[in-house]
């Protein structure tokens, strides 16, 4: 039985795990092609962790997996796991759609302290008593010396960036059969009734005096953050000599830097100035000089030489991708380009982006910009275990909730954001010197604005709201982009935002975070007082510990009809079934609607 049967389940057992992925040498002490030997290398032999490794040159690490579980009554016996879980907090990832990467999740797992055999960690647990493990004779009993938490710390001291998951579900259970009766489950079919959700470890903390040990994982994104990676990588090179502002050769030091440490042909940046380049070893040709909007200039020696990095009329999707796989060092099994590309292809597949970065940038400072000046949105899929990437365009609503089938009674809340309200947008282009730490309005050659007059009056809102973007992505050929992330940007903030949050039991909790859907309450009524559906984007999705489920939504930009022309293929619009009437679009009666009295569609 899989989570998604399970949790429809009356008489569910809920049942919460932890697995940990830690390195774990694949070779045997001693034996080739490892080449420690007891009593030379080391006065005892190893557990196969890099951390007590003799013969680093051969280490080879393999993924050990380490798992944990609720201490309850009732484990199925045949379930491999250390019931030593104490609890688990869950802060989930909440979507900023169009404007920044949003909030990363977290995860925090707690464990207690105890004994433990070392049974199937230790290689050789069974020659510890025995003395034939070590070089003196020296003689221990694993399960009589020290706790497993504080050995493990002490033989992985390099678990950062590991993997963790989260494992919560139900426990399986026959519901035809008595308690007695219960087949005794593998861990392969406890752990296919459990949603796995997938996290990096951060830290460790403890054990502490009271046998309290945590470990702190963030999402996979976390990685991306402005103290983890900058973009382009820092270079050390400096000029071996004075050049004047007509040089057109530079050489580098320290000796060997030019081929450790810079391309073979790009832009570097000394001082204040872009300069094009080609380069042999540590010597530079300065192709040109003053580009990019900057001035030639005398620079002296040991002036430092930092390599920049160009993108030129480059989709969203392939800059992301470079971002995240070639600088961040996030694994592609965690990037589902092809999906990625099947977005960007059918909702930006016009827009390009081009810009020079020259001054060490973090990664997640250039993702929100990217997300803010393409009207995209990331974030990390903890269950899917992979980076989603969306445009802000319109979506069907495949699931209906209303108050009385689905909302917990009393869960449900209503917010207006007016703080986030918009009556202008403007959005600074072309950037003239973008070398400047904080590039202002002077620093850009031309500007859009986009303005909501109407909602200015005093009649309706009565103020001014602007938000100013100043996209260095976008190039003088960019205007039509400006003039859209103008208008479109202004079009998702000029009503007020409103928020609605509520619960949803598991059996009905289908919906997961950027899910359109609809939701019918009598807390959203129309003019009469009578219940309105009304189309929400799910923020935030967080499972809770009684096994409920809470959702933040904001209400959906795209309330109008929208659709693709359709093939030849497609039946009139009265016989058209509803899946093909949530795709494509039809004509409509010269009055906007249609016989049945549906709005008419716009064409995407």
């Amino acid at each position: 039985m899989a989570w998604d049967t399970a949790r429809t389940k009356a008489g569910r057992r809920l049942f919460r795990c932890v697995e940990i992925d830690l390195d774990f040498c694949s070779l045997i002490y001693a034996t080739s092609p490892c080449v420690a030997v007891l009593g030379t290398t080391g006065d005892r032999k190893c557990f196969n962790t890099r951390e007590t490794c003799q013969d680093p040159d051969n280490y080879d690490p393999a993924d050990k997996t380490y798992r944990f579980c609720d201490p309850i009554e009732g484990l199925p016996r045949d379930f491999d796991a250390i019931p030593s879980l104490r609890g688990i907090e869950l802060s989930p990832t909440m979507i900023d759609p169009g404007r920044t990467l949003g909030k990363r999740a977290s995860a925090i797992a707690t464990f207690l302290d105890h004994p433990h055999h070392d049974r199937g960690i230790d290689k050789y647990v069974d020659e510890r008593p025995a003395g034939t493990a070590s070089a003196t004779g020296e003689t221990y009993t694993p399960f009589e010396l020290g706790t497993f938490f504080a050995k493990l710390r002490s033989r992985n001291p390099f678990y950062s960036g590991r993997l963790m998951h989260i494992l919560t579900g139900y426990l399986p259970w026959d519901f035809d059969k008595t308690p007695e009766q219960q087949p005794a489950y593998t861990s392969a079919e406890v752990i296919a009734n459990l949603r796995r959700r997938t996290y990096i470890m951060e830290r460790w903390e403890g054990p502490d005096a009271a046998g309290a040990f945590k470990i702190i994982a963030k999402d996979m994104l976390k990685l991306a953050d402005n103290d983890r990676t900058l973009v382009p990588i820092p270079t050390s090179g400096r000029l071996d000599g004075d050049i004047t502002d007509a040089d057109g050769s530079a050489t580098l030091i320290p000796a060997g830097v030019g081929d450790d440490e810079y391309d073979a042909s790009g832009t570097i940046l000394i001082g204040s100035e872009s300069i094009t380049f080609t380069r042999v070893g540590d010597d530079l040709t300065l192709t040109a000089r003053g580009v990019d909007g900057t001035v030639a200039e005398e620079h002296k020696e040991d002036d430092l030489v930092q390599q920049a990095l160009r993108f030129t009329s480059i989709r969203v999707d392939s800059i992301i991708q470079d971002l995240l796989q070639d600088f961040v060092g996030i694994d592609p099994s965690f990037i589902p380009f092809s999906d990625w590309q099947d977005e960007v292809g059918t909702w930006l597949s016009s827009h390009r982006f081009s810009t020079v970065i020259w001054k060490p940038t973090g990664v997640r400072k250039l993702l929100n910009e990217l997300c803010q000046q393409s009207l995209l949105y990331l974030w990390w899929d903890d269950i899917d275990q992979e980076i989603k990437l969306r445009a802000v365009r319109p979506s069907s609503a495949e699931t209906a909730l209303t108050d009385d089938a689905h909302l917990i009674q009393n869960s449900t809340k209503i917010q207006d954001r007016h703080d986030e309200r918009l009556t202008r947008v403007v959005v600074h282009f072309d950037v003239r010197n973008a070398v400047v730490d904080v590039p202002g309005e002077e620093d850009f050659a031309q500007s859009v604005t986009a303005i909501d007059a109407d909602a200015e009056t005093s009649d309706k809102f009565g103020d001014v709201r602007t938000s100013k973007i100043f996209a260095r992505w976008l190039g003088a050929a960019n205007r039509a982009q400006a003039l859209q992330l103008a208008a479109r940007m202004l079009a998702s903030y000029k009503d007020t935002p409103q928020d609605i949050s509520f619960r949803l039991g598991a059996k009905d909790a289908s919906l997961v975070t950027g899910d359109v859907f609809t939701i019918e309450t009598r807390l959203l009524a129309d003019v009469t007082g009578a219940a309105e559906a009304k189309r929400h984007q799910v923020l935030q999705v967080e499972e809770l510990p009684d096994g409920s489920f809470s959702y933040e939504a904001q209400r959906y930009q795209f309330s109008t009809r929208y659709g693709f022309i359709g093939p030849d293929s497609l039946a009139d619009f009265g016989a058209a079934p509803a899946a093909d009437l949530e795709s494509y679009a039809w004509i409509s009666q010269n009055t906007g609607d249609f016989a049945d009295g549906t709005d008419a569609y716009r064409i995407l």
